[in-house]
Formats: structure tokens, C-alpha cells, sequence
């Protein structure tokens, strides 16, 4: 793996649209978004923030931002 790569993300830049694996990144938010919920629902303040500022950063949201209008 090179230095270059991603951590939450793909080694190489996407070239079209298609190659995204939509359903791995609507698992992937959806998860993000249940730990945050839980997270909330047990007072963990501190992982609450944690896990919000995981999925602003996330490479999934990012793409999922682009392909869902309005979102």
C-alpha cells in the first residue's frame, strides 16, 4: 500500500461514476449513522462528536453527497 492512498477512502481516483459500489457506500452511511444515534441515545457525548466528525470527513458521504440530489 503506498503513502499516497487514502485512509477512508479508494487508492485511485474514480473515473466515472460507475465505478462507485453504491451499495457498499449507502452500508457504510447507514452504519456511521446508527452508531451516532446510539451513541446519543447513551449519553456518549464525546463519541457522538467523534462519530459526526468521521461521517462530515467520510469519502463515502462525499460520494454519496454527489450521486443522491438534495441530500
Amino acid at each position: 500500500m503506498s503513502s499516497a492512498s487514502l485512509i477512508n477512502g479508494v487508492d485511485g481516483q474514480l473515473t466515472d461514476w460507475s465505478q462507485v459500489n453504491w451499495k457498499q457506500v449507502r452500508k457504510v452511511v447507514r452504519n456511521l449513522r446508527q452508531r451516532i444515534f446510539r451513541a446519543r441515545k447513551l449519553g456518549q457525548f464525546k463519541q457522538l462528536r467523534r462519530l459526526q466528525k468521521l461521517l462530515i470527513k467520510s469519502h463515502a458521504v462525499v460520494t454519496a453527497d454527489k450521486k443522491i440530489p438534495g441530500f
